[in-house]
């Protein structure tokens, strides 16, 4: 589902890209992330080998190319094989038809949009639960 988000510049609006979709930030040389949701004014933005999230002007961002696809996915797949941090694709088959998965990914967008840092934890908090007791993954 693409719904529409205004950019503040008041200019035509960005399509808001599914959560997971990879997307480069044209305001940070060119970083690739994960996209994760929608925070204000904001698009958050996770790098894909894990870390941090940033925000990024939807302005300043748009869809990676397939080669820009394929090089983050091999980083990922590299630091996954030399057990750096844990990363996972977030679209993974299990996850996307889970019920579950997919209501506690809205609740802690909906938080982030708040800006509501102590029910944005407990919403992974309840996600890595969650996948430990549903879907056999280790957190």
């Amino acid at each position: 589902m693409l719904v529409q988000n205004v950019p503040a510049s008041g200019r035509q609006p960005a399509r808001v890209p599914e959560p997971g979709a990879l997307m480069v930030d044209t305001s940070s040389e060119g970083r690739v992330g994960e996209f994760r949701g929608v925070a204000g004014p904001y698009w958050s933005l996770r790098p894909v080998c894990g870390g941090t999230e940033w925000d990024a002007a939807p302005a300043h961002v748009r869809p990676a190319t397939p080669a820009e696809r394929l090089s983050a996915r091999t980083a990922r797949e590299n630091a996954r094989s030399r057990g750096g941090s844990r990363v996972t694709d977030s679209r993974t088959a299990q996850t996307a038809v889970c019920h579950d998965c997919q209501e506690l990914d809205r609740a802690e967008a909906a938080a982030r949009v708040e800006r509501d840092a102590s029910r944005v934890t407990d919403c992974r908090v309840l996600r890595a639960r969650h996948q430990v007791a549903e879907h056999g993954e280790r957190s």
